[in-house]
């Protein structure tokens, strides 16, 4: 996967302004106001290399999560049953899941 440019230099630099050309570190054209020197490539290739392991865990957690859910029908009976009889077994079992398999 190629590094995003763009997307490096505002996760270091939240608001800085300037153009990248084509995705090319060679091609980094900072607004004419932007007085903030422009990270290095080391410092990029640091930031994407957390940002795509960031997306990896992030994407295991939701594929846990899809399989451990009850089905959508499972979870509309759940849902009724809950309203039926007072009880909150829907949202335990949602809440399970997601205590199992945290996003952070």
């Amino acid at each position: 996967m190629d590094i995003d440019i763009v997307r490096c230099i505002l996760k270091i630099i939240p608001d800085w302004k300037g153009i990248v050309f084509e995705n090319d570190y060679a091609k980094i054209k900072p607004h004419e106001l932007e007085t903030r020197l422009t990270p290095s490539l080391i410092e990029l290739q640091t930031v994407w290399d957390s940002i795509v392991k960031e997306e990896v865990r992030i994407d295991e957690v939701r594929r846990h999560r899809s399989k451990a859910y009850a089905s959508v029908q499972d979870q509309l009976a759940m849902i009724y049953d809950d309203k039926v009889n007072g009880t909150n077994t829907w949202q335990e079992h949602i809440a399970s899941v997601k205590m199992k398999y945290l996003k952070f």
